[in-house]
Formats: C-alpha cells, structure tokens, sequence
C-alpha cells in the first residue's frame, strides 16, 4: 500500500515539472501582420517585419515605401515592450503561439491612452488575404473633401494615390502636411487605406462610385 501511495506522489510530481517548465513561445521572425481597435470597433491595421540584429530583435514598421526602424524590443518570457522613437508611445504585449495581445500606450501629458492591440505572424497582407477583383483603378490626384459627423466643418485636401492591381498606396495632402504613408487595397469597389507610425494611426475607407468619385 505504501509503495503505490509513493508511486502516485512521484507521478504527480514529474507532470506538475513538465508542466511548470513548458518552453515560451519564440517571437517569430518575418512579417506580421498587427491591428488597433478603436473606439468605435473598428480595425487600424499595419505590417511589420521581425528580424534579428546585434543579436537583438529589430523591428520594422511598413507604410508603403517607408520603413519605420524601431530598435528598442525587449522580450522578456512571453512578454514583449516596443518603445517607439521619435514618439512617447510604446506597444506593451503578450506572446501566445505567434500572436500577440495587449495595447497601445500613448503617453500625453499626465494620463496614458490605451488602444488594444493584436498581431499575428506570418501574414504579409493588410486588410484582405484574398480581396476581390478591383473594378476600378484610381491612381492620379483626387481634390477630396473630409466633414465631420454633423457635416458642419469641411477639410479640402488633395489625395495623391497609386495603384497596381489591387495594391495602393499614396496620401492626403493639407496646407499644414500630410497623411504620411498611406497604404491598403482595393477589393472590388471599396477602397481602404491605413497608417501607423508609431505617433499616429490613420484609417480611411470609401466607396468608388467611378472613377471620378469615391465616398
């Protein structure tokens, strides 16, 4: 009787070691694929590629042409810190099996604004893996008109825009700057368009009407 009470105990033992003990998910080299949610629900997605440098990890935000070098990432079991340069900001999250939940951290003034925060690796697409056929090419300048919800303040920008097969890219030019780099798809005749460079995540959507009007 003792012995089998013994041989239990041991059992037991070993499983709650192994289990103790089980290896952290690696943070995955290669291109992910990260979303913010906003407020309203809706997603703010952008890529970044993962790679390793000095024996450090290094990451790179993609908008478009534009890489977005971020080399303060510190990992630390399955979580991970993303400090931002440039920016007072940082993405503080947890590893789970090549995916990654947490938030966005805005710090500005006194208080910290927290957007949630996903990603996914091995995903190289923005907004759709598989979009529809586009209906229409809208590359060229656009005079575009941006109102608030009540319609009562209007914005007159310029949109400059390139597109090749479902893929655009481009911008939103104002008298004070710009939207920086834009980049999305165009799946059959909805037209999307994202941007996160650390300070500022950007998210705009409309329909192509033709080729001459996008709401």
């Amino acid at each position: 009787m003792k012995v089998k009470i013994l041989h239990f105990f041991t059992i037991a033992i070993s499983a709650f070691v192994i289990v103790s003990f089980k290896p952290v998910s690696a943070f995955k080299n290669g291109i992910w694929l990260a979303k913010l949610k906003t407020a309203s629900g809706q997603y703010i997605p952008f890529n970044f590629e993962l790679k390793d440098s000095a024996g450090k990890k290094q990451l790179t935000i993609i908008n478009g042409k534009e890489r977005f070098k971020v080399t303060n990432v510190a990992v630390q079991g399955d979580s991970v810190l993303i400090k931002m340069p440039l920016f007072d900001s940082e993405i503080r999250a947890a590893l789970k099996e090549n995916t990654l939940q947490g938030n966005w951290v805005r710090h500005i003034g006194s208080r910290d604004i927290m957007i949630p925060f996903s990603a996914q690796a091995d995903a190289s697409w923005r907004f759709f893996s598989s979009p529809q056929k586009a209906k229409f090419n809208v590359s060229g300048r656009w005079s575009a008109t941006f109102t608030d919800e009540d319609l009562q303040n209007k914005d007159v920008t310029v949109g400059e825009f390139k597109q090749t097969g479902n893929d655009i890219t481009g911008t939103f030019l104002t008298t004070t700057g710009d939207y920086r780099f834009l980049q999305g798809t165009v799946s059959g005749d909805d037209l999307y368009l994202s941007c996160f460079d650390g300070g500022h995540a950007f998210l705009f959507t409309g329909k192509i009407s033709n080729d001459k009007t996008i709401t």
